[in-house]
């Protein structure tokens, strides 16, 4: 009996509670012309239709169809008579979105966004139109703002642009043939959701003609998620930029065919980029993060990049690289090519992530004047690069543990550290104490196979690395010839190598006997 009671007060209580919160409806307001008119008397325009929730009231044939009222999640739906698609042709900019509203193009009779992940299966019939004349397809300037179901084309500067919004949805759209700046542009948001768009370009138009095109560009907003679009064949330009955000994640999005980053982040907090495809980059990087804090990239599949990086950290703290699979990356840019390249950094983990049929100019792996960095459990193998798998420069307290870097070709070495001098702080804008090589511990990491030492120090008096030079005219401080009594002068005193006479293994003790050169004058 005591259990009958504990359920039958558990089932009131959830009927309570929707009798006492129940779902708001506001007006729906049914499009249902293609023509561009403005409060005809005969027919609902879009553009009549967002006139009448901007103003509350009806305009034209555009009454509330629900008898809900104005003013309480308003929603304009279609129903345009014909099978479509229909394209509405703007003649000139359409109102500003001022209020809260779901403009929704699924509701038109047969239209679907479809269940397969590639789109293959999307139907949309509402075609939105700038005629290569009007700049912006649709402006935001209020909030809890809906945009779904449409396929927005031909406009000249933005298909969707969003200022000081609070809360937005733009998903299920489809972008193509734009030529100005961007398909959805938000500044000074908070809350956006941007999923399961597709941005391409179908015809002899690409999408974006101007190299400082982008697909996505957000700024100075917080709370921001894009996930599962798609992006194919952007040609110029640029994928999906962020720059002064605070909480981002950017996941299981596919981007393949961009001229510059896929995905960019300069300035921001809190950022995850997860589980994202990114192939054919063809000038810079696959994901870029700059001046960022905290911030995670996981799980991401990126190849054919060239001659950027598949991963590119700069000026950043508190970074997580994580089990990212990067494959056939040409990074061949002379001044410090690297397929996954980090600079300026401190406190980073690089763990679990797999490299594999890639060349470089520099090392596969470069850290340039990076503190505090724990890199485990990472794969090189079958890539080909000037200084090695692993090239660290002006690095301090970093631990590789349990790496396996095999059947590559590294000219210098397949691990290995570069000592930058004092004369060249100018240069680089380091303080002394940040060039010093300290604290950098190896354990547990398997290395064999690879064309080149397994590991090396160099002495870059000139900056020949970074001033685009002959690396092979580097100064060798490691692994020099034993020699008889010499006076060994330089970082690291010049050591020599040992040379290992036997070892033996009894328990778990493992006895090995060599013999080494270690004059230091």
């Amino acid at each position: 009996m005591t259990t009958t009671i504990k359920y039958f007060i558990t089932i009131i209580t959830t009927l309570t509670a929707f009798i006492i919160a129940p779902t708001v409806f506001g007006a729906t307001v049914v499009v249902d012309t293609t023509n561009d008119s403005d409060n005809s008397g005969v027919e609902c325009s879009l553009r009549d239709a967002i006139n009448a929730i901007n103003t509350g009231a009806p305009v034209s044939t555009c009454v509330d169809t629900s008898g809900d009222g104005f003013g309480v999640n308003d929603r304009i739906h279609f129903d345009i008579p014909g099978a479509g698609p229909h394209t509405i042709t703007a003649l000139s900019g359409l109102p500003n979105l001022n209020q809260p509203v779901v403009i929704d193009g699924t509701t038109q009779a047969g239209a679907s966004c479809g269940v397969q992940s590639d789109f293959s299966d999307r139907n949309l019939l509402i075609y939105l139109d700038g005629d290569n004349s009007v700049q912006d397809a649709l402006v935001l300037r209020g909030s809890e703002i809906t945009i779904q179901g449409l396929e927005i084309h031909n406009f000249t500067f933005r298909g969707i642009n969003g200022v000081n919004i609070h809360s937005a949805t733009i998903s299920c759209n489809i972008f193509r043939d734009l030529l100005g700046v961007s398909a959805i542009d938000f500044d000074n948001s908070h809350t956006i959701n941007i999923s399961g768009n597709y941005f391409f370009e179908n015809s002899s138009q690409p999408l974006g003609e101007e190299e400082d095109f982008y697909a996505m560009y957000i700024t100075s907003s917080s709370n921001i998620s894009v996930s599962e679009n798609r992006l194919i064949d952007l040609y110029f330009g640029s994928g999906f930029v962020f720059r002064g955000i605070e909480n981002l994640t950017v996941s299981d999005n596919y981007i393949s065919g961009v001229e510059v980053e896929a995905i960019q982040v300069n300035d921001g907090e809190d950022i995850f980029v997860e589980r994202n495809v990114i192939r054919y980059v063809f000038e810079q990087d696959g994901i870029r993060f700059s001046d960022v804090a905290q911030g995670t990239i996981a799980n991401n599949n990126i190849s054919f990049i060239e001659p950027g990086a598949a991963i590119q950290v700069t000026s950043s703290q508190d970074i997580s690289i994580i089990e990212n699979t990067l494959t056939h990356i040409q990074s061949l840019n002379t001044q410090g090519g690297a397929v996954l390249s980090m600079s300026g950094i401190q406190g980073i983990e690089i763990i679990g992530n797999t490299i594999h049929t890639s060349e470089s100019t520099l090392g596969i792996m470069t850290l340039f004047l990076v503190l505090n960095a724990h890199i485990q459990d990472n794969i090189i193998e079958g890539t080909t690069a000037e200084l090695g798998g692993i090239a660290m420069i002006g690095i301090t307290n970093i631990v590789l543990e349990s790496n396996t870097i095999t059947n590559n070709n590294h000219t210098l070495g397949a691990t290995l550290l570069i000592s930058i001098l004092a004369d060249m702080l100018d240069q680089f804008g380091a303080p002394p104490e940040e060039v010093n090589q300290l604290g950098v511990t190896l354990t547990q990491n398997t290395i064999f196979n690879n064309q080149g030492m397994s590991f090396n120090i160099f002495y870059d008096e000139e900056g020949i690395l970074f001033q685009g030079g002959d690396i092979s005219a580097l100064e060798t401080a490691g692994l020099n010839p034993n020699d008889a009594g010499d006076i060994d002068e330089g970082p690291n005193n010049l050591q020599n190598h040992p040379i290992i006479r036997s070892f033996t293994i009894s328990g778990n003790t493992i006895t090995i006997t060599f013999e080494a050169d270690f004059q230091a004058g």
